[in-house]
């Protein structure tokens, strides 16, 4: 199905993981450094908003399967394909960096309550922390990274090109 803007929910969904993917990115520490009860809750933040981006991508796939999404302007142009494979990165990073932080999680300790819930962890050798720890953190890095590139690519859009690639995602422009 083709569509001139994303439908809402994808755009809801669009916006709540930007937003979670921003608080993770400031929230982030290693849980045995958590030495306050404010250091736990900020590592409980940063794990809670991981898992939630993991879900929301889950919804994702498959609402854009069934609503569509509407065409790359220009798709095949040289920033229509970066468009297309930047989009590719983005579903990567949204399932990938919150799996590889629950691997990271489960080795560096044995149990985890999240807001009083155990957290079901992997059997992972405690020797993989530290290199998994640095994925993470790179990834995550990436992802931050990346998801100020395409803001930037959006506004470019829309104020210097001045076509509609921007709007087709804003909620409360038609």
């Amino acid at each position: 199905m083709s569509t001139t803007r994303y439908s809402n929910p994808q755009i809801l969904i669009h916006w709540l993981v930007a937003l979670l993917v921003g608080i993770a990115y400031i929230t982030s520490g290693h849980p045995d450094h958590a030495k306050t009860d404010f250091d736990k809750l900020l590592i409980e933040i940063h794990i809670t908003t991981g898992l939630l981006v993991a879900s929301l991508v889950l919804l994702r796939l498959p609402l854009r399967l069934f609503a569509g999404v509407p065409p790359v302007e220009n798709a095949d142009s040289p920033s229509g394909k970066l468009a297309h494979w930047v989009h590719l990165i983005f579903y990567g990073l949204m399932a990938g960096v919150p799996l590889l932080g629950w691997i990271t999680l489960s080795a560096q300790i044995p149990d985890y309550q999240l807001f009083g819930y155990a957290l079901p962890l992997w059997a992972v050798p405690e020797s993989w922390e530290h290199n998994l720890g640095e994925v993470h953190q790179l990834l995550g890095n990436a992802f931050v990274i990346l998801a100020g590139l395409h803001a930037t690519a959006g506004l470019l859009h829309h104020y210097l090109a001045g076509d509609g690639t921007l709007k087709r995602m804003l909620p409360f422009l038609k």
